[in-house]
């Protein structure tokens, strides 16, 4: 109910203040690749390339409609197709009716928030903790970013995390539709899904380590081939299936588009990121910038530190350790953007899943991600 309402509160005022009382206006379309006509009608549109969601609000016109240019809207690359599951959950409640589509994808991510939050409070009530620590999860200030842009990663960070918990409640076939979402809203959910196998093959493995063996979720934990399997056969099913299809009707796979546009050298790109702000100092987005790493930096390290005690099933932690490869071989260009770190929000979220079944007392970490989650609310409301 809580993350409901700061939802709702922050696209009201979004759509008021920087929007100028258009809520078509978090789609951020740009004339470099909108032009204006009746599917547009309601999006206002900027002189320059706009931002990510104008391609989502194409796909959420039609899903299946894989043309260069349609609607009055050019994908600036096939690998926006990737990320179909959000605009496809937005052509699904929006009935297909062009003329709703821009309003229903911010709603659609408003209910994503309050589902994180509400998978995320299941799962701190299974560790022993209190459900308002469900909003530590769904507090990061990424979040902030994707409501305000009509962008895909609360879809994907919803799905996992309730996939997860689906996973701890011995619900296979429900976890394998959740991780399918996932992959289909973010190609990096194929991490948690490479996890899971991983854990699966540990499981029919007599040799595992007698250590790693306990730390297995009692559903992943069957010695033989069975329904648990449908954890990752599902998602991997529906990324492959998709891709083929994308393969056959376009001529790419849009996968590898997306990796060569993200990803290169570890930790080149962090670094170039981290010289270009801190050249930059005092200004008011190095300091930000600098704030909301110091933050994400502070969850990662206490994450770190409870590891090898956390009570986190095998998988999960396998996918933590992968969300840290995955972020120090992004490049240049993502770490260098003023988005609130999104495109981390796996490290995020799955270092929230560790601190929520470890030892420590969260405080600290709390308070700090209030605080950025305030400032970065702030400055998209007044000032982006």
């Amino acid at each position: 109910m809580l993350a409901t309402v700061a939802g709702v509160f922050f696209v009201a005022l979004r759509t008021l203040v920087a929007a100028h009382g258009h809520i078509g206006g978090l789609v951020v379309a740009g004339s470099n690749y909108v032009s204006p006509g009746r599917y547009t009608e309601g999006v206002p549109i900027r002189a320059g390339a706009g931002y990510d969601g104008q391609f989502y609000y194409r796909l959420a016109l039609d899903p299946l409609d894989w043309s260069r240019r349609a609607f009055g809207i050019r994908f600036d690359t096939f690998g926006r197709l990737d990320r179909v599951a959000y605009p496809a959950i937005v052509w699904l409640v929006s009935a297909g009716q062009y003329s709703a589509a821009h309003i229903m994808m911010p709603l659609v991510n408003i209910a994503a928030l309050a589902f994180l939050a509400g998978s995320a409070a299941a799962l701190a009530r299974e560790a022993g903790r209190h459900a308002m620590w469900g909003l530590l999860l769904a507090g990061f200030w990424g979040f902030l970013w994707v409501l305000s842009r009509d962008l895909t990663e609360l879809t994907e960070a919803t799905s996992l995390v309730a996939a997860l918990l689906a996973i701890r409640k011995a619900r296979p076939i429900v976890a394998g539709i959740l991780l399918a979402v996932a992959v289909l809203a973010r190609e990096p959910a194929l991490l948690v899904v490479g996890t899971v196998l991983l854990a699966r093959a540990g499981a029919m493995t007599p040799w595992v380590p007698r250590a790693a063996a306990r730390t297995q979720a009692p559903a992943l934990a069957q010695p033989r081939p069975g329904m648990a399997d449908a954890v990752w056969v599902i998602p991997v099913l529906a990324f492959a299936g998709w891709q083929l299809a994308l393969r056959a009707r376009i001529g790419v796979f849009g996968v590898l588009t997306s990796g060569q546009n993200n990803l290169g050298v570890p930790l080149a790109g962090f670094a170039g990121g981290f010289v270009h702000y801190l050249e930059r100092l005092p200004s008011i987005a190095s300091l930000l910038w600098v704030g909301e790493l110091a933050v994400l930096a502070l969850v990662g390290t206490m994450a770190a530190i409870s590891l090898s005690k956390s009570t986190a099933a095998l998988h999960e932690r396998l996918a933590w350790a992968g969300s840290v490869v995955l972020a120090v071989l992004l490049v240049k260009g993502i770490w260098l953007g003023d988005v609130g770190f999104r495109s981390l929000d796996d490290f995020f979220v799955l270092s929230g899943v560790l601190l929520l079944f470890s030892r420590l007392r969260l405080d600290l970490a709390g308070l700090a991600v209030a605080g950025a989650w305030v400032v970065v609310a702030l400055e998209l409301v007044l000032f982006i």
